[in-house]
């Protein structure tokens, strides 16, 4: 999963808008490949199939049941960590392209990049449940 992310994160940091595009593209297909996964599937490094593939055959999970899925444990244990944190890269990402000069080009990236960023925060499990509690 790390040369994955390695894989993406090198093209979004691009300056490049063809290589942002098909980073953003990655870390979609890896988001897909996890959220939309079968209980008991592959592993997280055999995951070849595409997300298509993984559409036609298994159905979106619940939340619950990400939570036992070791792709999305694995994923998240990544993202504890500033080096693999998919949030952190794609802020910089947007920050990138909304420097970049050509509106026309890259607002559709920006809104892409968007799109990932809610996606991956909506995912993220609770911290701590016990700050959670503490905040009530």
């Amino acid at each position: 999963m790390e040369s994955l992310l390695s894989l993406s994160f090198d093209n979004i940091s691009s300056r490049d808008s063809s290589k942002i595009r098909k980073g953003l593209r990655q870390i979609e297909g890896l988001l897909a490949q996890i959220c939309l996964s079968r209980a008991g599937s592959r592993s997280p490094h055999k995951r070849k199939s595409s997300a298509l593939d993984d559409k036609k055959q298994g159905s979106t999970k619940q939340l619950g049941e990400l939570k036992q899925d070791p792709a999305f444990r694995e994923f998240f244990r990544l993202q504890e960590g500033f080096q693999w944190n998919v949030a952190s890269r794609l802020v910089q990402s947007i920050e990138c392209l909304l420097g970049m000069g050509n509106p026309s080009e890259t607002d559709l990236l920006i809104l892409s990049a968007l799109d990932l960023l809610q996606g991956i925060l909506m995912l993220h499990p609770p911290r701590n449940a016990s700050s959670a509690a503490n905040h009530t």
